[in-house]
C-alpha cells in the first residue's frame, strides 16, 4: 500500500487515536503546504514517533522495529553503505540464515531495496521505522 496523507489521515481517523479536529488541522496545513502529514504530528505534538512507526509498519502491512532498541553488529550495519543508508533511509541491523533484515522508512522503494538485496546476494527481510528514528541512528554512526 502506498501510504499518503489522505490514507494516513483516514487511517488515524478511523483508529480514533488523535483529536479529529486537531488531526484535520494538521491534515488542512500538510495539504497546503505540500507537506507530510507525519511532520504536523510531530511538530503539533499529536503522536509520538512510535504510534507513528506501529501505524505506517500495519499500513505497510510489514513489521515495525526501532533501531536504538535493536544490537547490531558491525559486520551486519556495514553490508549497506553509510552514505547510501543516509540516502535511501535504509538500515541493516539483521543477518541470519533466511536473509538480511533491513529497516526503511519507505518500503515500497523497490528500487533501492532490489539494489541492496542484489549487493549483499541474500534476500531481504523488510521492516518499516520512521525517518525519525532512522536519521537519528544514522547521526550515531
Amino acid at each position: 500500500m502506498e501510504v499518503n496523507n489522505k490514507n494516513l489521515y483516514d487511517r488515524l481517523l478511523e483508529l480514533v487515536v488523535i483529536d479529529a479536529e486537531r488531526l484535520k488541522t494538521a491534515f488542512d496545513l500538510a495539504e497546503a503546504r505540500g507537506k507530510d502529514l507525519v511532520d504536523y504530528l510531530y511538530d503539533m505534538d499529536l503522536a509520538t514517533d512510535e504510534q507513528i512507526g506501529q501505524i505506517m509498519a500495519d499500513m505497510y502491512s510489514v513489521p515495525y522495529v526501532r533501531l536504538d532498541e535493536q544490537e547490531i553488529k558491525d559486520e551486519t550495519l556495514n553490508l549497506i553503505s553509510e552514505v547510501f543508508s543516509k540516502k535511501q533511509l535504509i538500515v541493516a541491523f539483521k543477518k541470519d540464515k533466511g536473509g538480511l533484515t533491513v529497516a526503511t522508512s519507505d518500503p515500497n522503494n523497490s528500487t533501492a531495496l532490489d539494489f541492496v538485496a542484489k549487493k549483499v546476494g541474500m534476500p531481504l527481510k523488510i521492516c518499516f521505522s520512521t525517518s525519525r528514528n532512522i536519521k537519528k541512528f544514522c547521526s550515531t554512526l
